[in-house]
């Protein structure tokens, strides 16, 4: 688990480096990649949705690709193939299939062929599934049953504690406040930057739509969240001013975060 979620910091980083959406290149993403991934005692474990977090970071780098790409690309058929793949691992990402249209809204013009394909992908890995299920086990399933589970069946987590509001209120805290900064300097940034940066928002958005949406969704939707939210907060910690305001938030996220591991290991 932890090679998977440094490596997955670490692409993170890789993707600001190669679209530049963040003033510099930092490696602040891979800090807040690594720390909101493991920051649950659940997430600390492997589980799929860390798999499904790498399908989201190259459908994500696709959808990017696109931008100002000459004639008909085919980056969204093949996202829409990486978050099916991603999907079948942990079926709750499949909501992030609305990322491939609002990408091309945002980034592209109107290209039927564009907006067709996708469709095609998104229904490929299900069946290639399907198919190779039928020829192994000989059993017919339209609809993968453990895909059907993973969306419909009710998680329900009761061990909500003092330390989670601490964590999860300042965490919104500093959302809200990087948000604002974010927005009061967003005609300031490139248009490449601005548009990319509309796409993370997007990503965030339907992160928190899917776990509120979907009953299956639960708080390992955090390493999913964790992608967009770094980006956010990077962008903040690295421009913003003074710089002590900027430390003395850093410092309370490290200390609400420690204070979440010694409630669940210590106290």
């Amino acid at each position: 688990m932890i090679i998977l979620t440094v490596t997955f910091a670490f692409l993170a980083v890789h993707l600001n480096t190669r679209f530049n959406f963040i003033p510099e290149r930092t490696y602040f993403p891979a800090l807040f990649i690594a720390t909101l991934s493991a920051a649950l005692p659940g997430t600390q474990v492997f589980h799929p949705v860390i798999l499904a977090g790498f399908f989201l970071y190259f459908a994500l780098k696709l959808l990017f690709q696109t931008y100002r790409y000459n004639g008909t690309s085919f980056h969204f058929f093949q996202a829409a193939i990486l978050i099916g793949l991603g999907s079948l691992f942990y079926p709750p990402l499949i909501i992030f299939f609305l990322l491939i249209y609002i990408a091309q809204f945002v980034l592209r013009t109107f290209n039927w062929r564009e907006w067709l394909t996708p469709l095609i992908g998104i229904f490929l890995p299900f069946y290639f599934y399907v198919g190779i299920n039928f020829m192994v086990t000989g059993d017919w399933e339209p609809l993968p049953e453990r895909f059907v589970k993973g969306i419909t069946e009710l998680i329900e987590w009761e061990d909500f504690t003092t330390a989670h509001f601490v964590f999860f209120g300042y965490l919104a805290l500093l959302i809200l406040v990087s948000s604002f900064s974010m927005i009061a300097r967003f005609t300031t940034r490139k248009v490449s930057s601005r548009l990319y940066l509309v796409i993370i928002f997007w990503t965030f958005v339907i992160s928190l739509a899917g776990y509120f949406l979907i009953p299956a969704a639960s708080v390992e939707m955090l390493v999913i969240v964790a992608l967009p939210v770094s980006y956010l907060f990077s962008s903040y910690f690295i421009i913003s001013q003074p710089v002590w305001k900027c430390e003395i938030l850093l410092w309370g996220y490290l200390m609400a975060l420690g204070y979440l591991q010694i409630s669940a290991y210590v106290l």
